[in-house]
Formats: structure tokens, C-alpha cells, sequence
């Protein structure tokens, strides 16, 4: 299977690209304040340049995620000073090189995930933050599988170590993660996934999942009568009081991981009181009930396991990375889009989320053509399509 470490064994023939002429000013979203969308603009600030181990990637598309609304909002650790560009995945070219980033070549494209600034038209980062892409990938599938895939891989297969004849169960499965999980999961023999949305994605996801269960509704008894013996991995993105259900419904040596709040992100700003009542019903929890059910309970928080605890994790990330473009070039994933705005309408793109009506990942770009531009409501769009400005004039080295 090739991987990215196969160009170290074999020569790289092609022509070193050119330079490109860069821009002085860039394109770029900004937040300005915590709370409402209204807080977030798109405007031009100075292009940034490279220094020692870092390159310069002209950005194509960027995904947009739940943790971007908790960004937003404030309920977030160790946030940059205010005002930042947001934004932690998004796939791109390298155009600019800095001191001591062998391996890398200006024109190669790759996923880039930095700790955030990645809604900007141009973004340094560090050259161990980046995995070049294969050459049949397109920018946007590139920005919709990075996050999305990484996440649902490591919950089925590092933490949740899924077998074959297991049952999983998981919310949210119109988003990028859940499309994620129910293609992933049919990579291991009989498998069975019951998964919860809204009732109005049930005719789009019904070929997706086993069986679909309406989110708002007693999916625990709906749950129970499939699998009366409990199920064998629950992974939970909304928390809340659906912490206390997942873990019901898990059966004995069974998983539970939680990967996500979204429970927490009704509304425009923080809500206290919405925050205290669904993190009650997370610290009710009992170790000592599940070393007498026998259950296991988890968590994973991806952007934290990059930054704040894997400190030599890119090439344990390259490995999954390895692995999932495989699956891509096999044809047993391909990450589905739903909908694709400029920057300039970031608040379209924020709302479409918030609100749910997202089936499969809502990417943002810098420029878009107008006839290319998805509108509200047009869902799951060829995802090899990317468009933006032209390609710029380029210069001798």
C-alpha cells in the first residue's frame, strides 16, 4: 500500500514549480468578539510569511465544525487573544517555503491542520502540521475528510476497537463525522449501526445506516428493541442528558465514548444556564456503577490530542492518514459535501450547522464562482468540483 513515506525510496522526478507572485494584502475571516455570527467578518489583512520549519499554503477550501461554534461563542480553553481568524482544518497548496522544511515542495497539495487561522486565503504553518494529498483527492473532499475521518477512524478502530458482528450506535448522522462513522463501519463484516438525525434526512441517510432513529424521540426504547442485549459501542457528540442514555444502552463490556457537546450550542451566545443543566447530568456519572456494570467510559477530543497532548503525533496521524487515502483510492469512503459558501458569507455557513440542516460537511473558500455556489438548501454536491480565483502569476526562484 503507498503512503507518503514512499517518495523517501524512490526519486521525485517532477519538476520543481516556480514561485507564484504573491499577494500583499490577503483574504481572511475574523472574530472579532465572542457571541453572535455577527461577531465573525471576512476582511483582508496583511500576508503572513514564512519563517524557520514553516511554509506558506495558499488555502482552497476549509471545513467548517461544531467546535467552530463553540469557538465562536467563547466555551473554549485557551483561545488566541482577540481578534483571531478561526479555523483548524483546510487543504491547500504550498506556494512559499521557509528555512529548514526539507520534503516539502513549493505546488504540492495537502491537508493542513493548524491550531487555528485557517479560514485565511494564505496560511504559515508549520510543515509538521501538514500531509500531502493524493493526486486524484480534490481540495474540497481533501478539507471534508481531514477532521471528520481522523475522528470517526480513531472512535471505531483505535478507541472503540469495533468487531466484526458488534452493533455501534451514533448521533448526529447527517453531519461530517457521522457519514465518516457509517462508512467506516462497513469496512468490518456485519456490522450494525443504528444511528439518530432529524426525521426529515431519514429518506437521504436510509441507505447509509441499518437503523435510522428520529434524535428528538425515546431512541433509548427504540434502541433496546434492536439490540435487547445492550449495544456494543455508543459514541455520544451531544452529551448533556443523552450521556446517562448512551451509557444505559451500553452493554456489559461495552463501550461508551464521548467525542463532542454539541448539546451545549442551541443559540447564538453562551447560555449558563443550558451549560449547567446539561454538564449535571454529565457529572452524575458513577465509576463505581460502571466497575459493577461492567461498562467502559471514554472520551476523545481530537484538537486537543494534536496540540495539547501528542506531542509527537504527526506521524501516528500520518499512519491514519496512510490509511484512510487508501480507502479513498479503493473507492470504500468518499466524503460527502453539503454545501459551499465564500467567506464572505461565513454567517450562512455557521447557520447551516447550528441549525442542522447539514447533510455531510459545509465547506468555506475563499472565492467562489457565483454559478458554483451551493445555495441554502442544495445538499450533497459532487465533491471532486473546486473552484476559486485563478492561479497566480508565478516568478523565477
Amino acid at each position: 500500500m503507498s503512503s507518503e513515506y514512499d517518495s523517501k525510496m524512490t526519486p521525485n522526478l517532477k519538476k520543481p514549480r516556480k514561485t507564484p507572485i504573491l499577494p500583499n494584502e490577503i483574504k481572511c475571516v475574523l472574530l472579532q468578539g465572542y457571541g453572535s455570527v455577527r461577531q465573525m467578518k471576512a476582511i483582508s489583512i496583511p500576508r503572513p510569511i514564512p519563517s524557520d520549519g514553516e511554509v506558506l499554503i495558499r488555502v482552497k477550501s476549509c471545513g467548517v465544525n461544531f467546535l467552530d461554534l463553540s469557538i465562536r461563542q467563547g466555551l473554549f480553553s485557551d483561545l488566541p487573544k482577540l481578534p483571531f481568524v478561526p479555523g483548524f482544518e483546510c487543504s491547500g497548496e504550498i506556494v512559499q517555503l521557509g528555512p529548514n522544511t526539507p520534503g516539502f515542495q513549493i505546488g504540492e497539495r495537502v491537508i493542513c491542520l493548524p491550531r487555528f487561522y485557517a479560514w485565511s486565503e494564505y496560511l504559515v504553518i508549520n510543515c509538521n502540521q501538514i500531509y500531502k494529498i493524493p493526486d486524484s483527492m480534490s481540495y474540497r473532499e481533501a478539507a471534508a475528510l481531514s477532521y471528520s475521518y481522523l475522528t470517526a477512524y480513531i472512535l471505531l478502530f483505535e478507541i472503540g476497537s469495533i468487531k466484526i458482528g458488534q452493533t455501534v450506535l451514533f448521533h448526529s448522522a447527517g453531519g461530517g463525522v457521522g457519514i465518516a462513522l457509517s462508512q467506516l463501519s462497513k469496512l468490518v463484516p456485519n456490522i450494525r449501526t443504528i444511528a439518530t438525525c432529524s426525521k426529515s434526512k431519514f429518506e437521504i441517510l436510509k441507505n447509509q445506516v441499518d437503523f435510522l432513529l428520529e434524535e428528538n424521540s425515546d431512541y433509548v426504547s427504540e434502541a433496546k428493541k434492536i439490540c435487547p442485549e445492550g449495544v456494543d459501542l455508543v459514541l455520544d457528540c451531544l452529551s448533556g442528558d443523552n450521556t446517562n442514555k448512551g451509557i444505559s444502552i451500553t452493554k456489559p463490556l461495552g463501550k461508551y465514548i464521548i467525542y463532542g457537546t454539541s448539546k451545549n450550542l442551541d443559540g447564538e451566545s453562551k447560555n449558563y444556564f443550558a451549560l449547567a443543566k446539561n454538564w449535571w447530568h454529565v457529572d452524575k456519572i458513577s465509576p463505581i456503577k460502571l466497575y459493577e456494570e461492567n461498562r467502559s467510559l471514554s472520551g476523545f477530543n481530537l484538537h486537543n490530542f494534536l496540540f495539547n497532548q501528542m506531542f509527537s503525533s504527526r506521524r501516528y496521524i500520518q499512519d491514519i492518514f496512510s490509511k484512510l487515502f487508501n480507502l479513498y483510492r479503493d473507492g470504500h469512503i468518499r466524503p460527502v459535501i453539503d454545501s459551499i459558501h465564500s467567506f464572505d458569507d461565513i454567517s450562512l455557513a455557521l447557520a447551516r450547522l447550528q441549525e442542522r440542516k447539514n447533510i455531510g460537511k459545509v465547506i468555506i473558500e475563499p472565492y467562489i464562482d457565483e454559478e458554483n455556489l451551493t445555495k441554502d438548501g442544495q445538499e450533497n454536491i459532487n465533491s471532486s468540483d473546486t473552484d476559486g480565483p485563478d492561479e497566480p502569476d508565478c516568478q523565477d526562484d
